[in-house]
C-alpha cells in the first residue's frame, strides 16, 4: 500500500464532507493500527517535520 500525499488526504476529506456535511463538526480520530485495536483523538493541526520510521528518515506532514 502506498502512503497518501497531503493533497490526496485533503481531497479525500473534502469529498467525504461533500457526501456527509453533517459530520463537519464531529471529532477526528486516528486508529493506533490497521486492526482498530485502539483510537486517539486528534488535538493538533498538521505540522511539517522529519521522523524516523522503520529505520528510514521520512519527511512529511504529521496529522495527529
Amino acid at each position: 500500500m502506498k502512503p497518501l500525499t497531503l493533497k490526496q488526504f485533503a481531497d479525500d476529506i473534502n469529498a467525504y464532507l461533500k457526501q456527509h456535511p453533517d459530520h463537519a463538526d464531529m471529532p477526528v480520530l486516528t486508529a493506533r493500527d490497521d486492526e482498530g485495536n485502539g483510537y486517539n483523538l486528534v488535538y493538533y493541526s498538521p505540522s511539517y517535520g522529519t521522523w524516523e520510521v522503520l529505520a528510514d528518515e521520512i519527511e512529511g506532514v504529521c496529522v495527529s
